[in-house]
């Protein structure tokens, strides 16, 4: 039999009861809360260090780009290519490769065929390392039988359009390759002033006339397929070490 003490004993452990489980709730949610802000205060960090990572990999890395061009002539009419790069990053420049094509036709392609590069492409291989805050002629290559570079106007001049390969510091460690700097030259040097300095064995050094900033077609196509083979590179690598 229950006494009107004992009916207040249940109230009392009843509300209790109803108290200690709005308490838990509510402590739950503090957690939850808790967590939430920790984990949007951990992804914020991460993304301030991201950022801060990128901003000092931009301040640090190598930019090369092409400043000039000359044409030796050392009593031959084959004259030796050279073009000037500077590294204006502060860092050095790594593996440098100078990926063109020369011609005699003063006709250039702008719109990319999106399936293969058209014509031949050299591949001249111009530093193992540029210092940072430098700049240098690097040998482009020995352009022989220029009047047969391609159809177009014959004679000693010629064109020759292309885009240095090189990798920064950090794409060392990625793999990356830069090819981000372009170059067009422009050469039409005078025919009598070539052969009078052949026929007396006499250097002349002329300069080539670099254009304003032109991508032809094929260079669009040439970085689109390296960097879909190199991405293919890479996911085959990875499936490697999966296995």
């Amino acid at each position: 039999m229950f006494t009107a003490q004992d009916t207040y004993a249940q109230w009392i452990a009843s509300i209790a009861a109803i108290g200690s489980v709005g308490v838990s709730i509510w402590a739950v949610r503090l957690v939850r809360n808790t967590l939430v802000v920790n984990q949007r205060a951990t992804a914020a960090a991460e993304d301030a260090v991201a950022t801060t990572r990128e901003m000092g990999e931009l301040q640090t890395r190598a930019y090369l780009a092409v400043t000039g061009g000359m044409v030796v002539y050392y009593g031959s009419r084959d004259p030796q290519v050279f073009i000037r790069v500077r590294n204006a990053g502060n860092s050095p420049a790594f593996n440098v490769t100078a990926n063109f094509q020369r011609s005699n036709a003063m006709v250039f392609n702008e719109k990319p065929t999106g399936g293969h590069v058209e014509g031949t492409v050299t591949v001249s291989p111009i530093a193992k390392i540029i210092q940072p805050d430098s700049e240098g002629d690097y040998l482009l290559g020995a352009f022989g039988k220029t009047d047969d570079a391609g159809p177009g106007i014959r004679g000693p001049g010629f064109n020759v359009d292309g885009l240095l390969e090189y990798q920064t510091v950090f794409d060392i460690k990625t793999g990356n390759i830069d090819m981000g700097s372009t170059f067009l030259f422009l050469f039409g040097p005078s025919r009598a002033k070539i052969a009078k300095a052949i026929q007396e064995g006499k250097e002349l050094r002329l300069p080539m006339q670099l254009m304003p900033q032109f991508s032809s077609g094929w260079i669009v196509d040439y970085r689109r397929i390296k960097r879909s083979a190199r991405e293919k590179e890479r996911h085959e690598n990875q499936a490697a070490k999966q296995a």
